[in-house]
């Protein structure tokens, strides 16, 4: 009876001990390498930016006085991917001149984005499979002569991911139109990553 109760003992605890492995092993990693993808994007301004200065603009042979440009630093965008990476972007950036004029064009001073990515299962969002982040490399905003919508074109630096995403680097791209109105301001578009 006792060697009985031994086996049994033995046998349920081999079988606890399967289960808890399986149930830790980690679904392969995607593999993005060498991939494009392409996702919508809507997003909405969160916030309009502080103006201040660049005085890391060093002085050359030619220029022996640094050059000192006023720039808008934080203005972001907070927004919604849907395709292949479903999620939820957050883009912060830099642009000079500081202010937004009409017929003008802004360029991009530097900045940072992230993007949290969720799986889609049966239209929600309920599965958090890491996160994509990285910087922004450069781009410009042309705005019409009505300065209420502009053309936007961005590139960006992947530098890193989490979870499912660890280790991923490559280059990104975000073109769409800035609409200004009353109601305030959003980013509609395309964003294209090149891992």
């Amino acid at each position: 009876m006792l060697a009985t109760a031994l086996v049994l003992l033995t046998g349920l605890c081999a079988g606890a001990t399967a289960q808890q492995l399986k149930t830790e092993t980690n679904p392969p990693t995607p593999n993005f390498i060498g991939n494009t993808i392409t996702l919508k994007l809507s997003a909405i301004e969160v916030a309009e930016g502080a103006r201040g200065f660049d005085y890391n603009v060093t002085a050359t042979a030619l220029r022996p006085e640094p050059l000192f440009r006023e720039i808008l630093f934080g203005y972001s965008f907070l927004g919604r991917t849907s395709g292949d990476l479903p999620g939820s972007l957050s883009l912060s950036m830099n642009c000079t001149p500081a202010a937004f004029t009409p017929g003008g064009t802004n360029e991009m001073a530097g900045g940072m984005w992230t993007l949290p990515v969720y799986s889609n299962h049966d239209g929600s969002l309920d599965s958090y499979d890491g996160a994509l982040y990285g910087s922004v490399a450069g781009g410009t905003i042309k705005w019409d002569k009505t300065g209420t919508v502009g053309e936007f074109d961005m590139s960006l630096q992947i530098t890193g991911g989490t979870k499912d995403f660890a280790g991923l680097s490559g280059k990104a791209t975000i073109q769409g139109t800035v609409y200004e109105s009353e109601k305030g301001t959003t980013l509609s578009g395309v964003m294209t990553f090149y891992f």
